[in-house]
């Protein structure tokens, strides 16, 4: 099977790659069946035969992952990119772990959500209930004061003319008190013994 690839060339510390057609068995610094273009990843810089990668891909050939990424980069070619990052066991443990405090909190928020949208609710329905309540004793309290409007009216005529009565009848009524004249003793009645016995001391 044919493969797209990159070939390491350049130096130490600046590589450069070169975009060959080779059999995937082969190693790819090795012979190649042809040579399509280059990559600088310092510069970003991507130089091929648009032409000649459409021709061999026709032919069958599959580009590797990272040619094939940097080809939908340069819209050489349509699809989606592909995800070529390996990741260790640790790496893929550590991810799960996040992956389940998120989805922890994420339940947990919406728990908090649903507790404070029920208080909301609960808050509502006790303020309308307490409004009802309210508005209820209000209607009540003015149907009393209507009634005690409608019935002092009839009581104060009934008791009006008592009210009249009643200073004439204490008037004629309250009995005249007289007044008996006090005894006032004398020193005259004044036993005569008790003058002898004044007399002989």
């Amino acid at each position: 099977m044919l493969k797209i690839r990159l070939s390491k060339v350049g130096k130490r510390n600046h590589k450069l790659f070169r975009l060959v057609v080779s059999e995937q068995t082969k190693d790819p610094v090795g012979d190649c069946l042809e040579t399509l273009g280059s990559y600088d990843p310092h510069t970003k810089a991507l130089n091929v035969k648009a032409d000649r990668i459409t021709y061999w891909m026709s032919k069958g050939a599959q580009p590797s992952d990272t040619v094939n990424n940097l080809l939908i980069d340069k819209q050489i070619i349509k699809g989606e990119k592909i995800h070529n990052v390996s990741l260790s066991k640790k790496r893929t443990a550590k991810m799960e772990k996040s992956k389940e405090a998120d989805a922890k909190a994420k339940a947990d928020a919406e728990i908090k959500a649903q507790a404070a949208e029920a208080a909301k609710v609960q808050a509502e329905a006790d303020a309308k209930a307490k409004a009802e309540e309210d508005a209820r004793l209000a209607a009540e309290a003015e149907k009393a004061s209507a009634e005690v409007v409608v019935e002092t009216p009839a009581e104060v005529v009934a008791e009006a003319p008592v009210v009249e009565e009643m200073p004439a009848e204490v008037v004629t009524e309250t009995p005249i008190v007289e007044e008996t004249p006090v005894v006032e003793e004398t020193p005259a009645e004044v036993a005569p013994e008790a003058l002898v016995v004044e007399e002989t001391k």
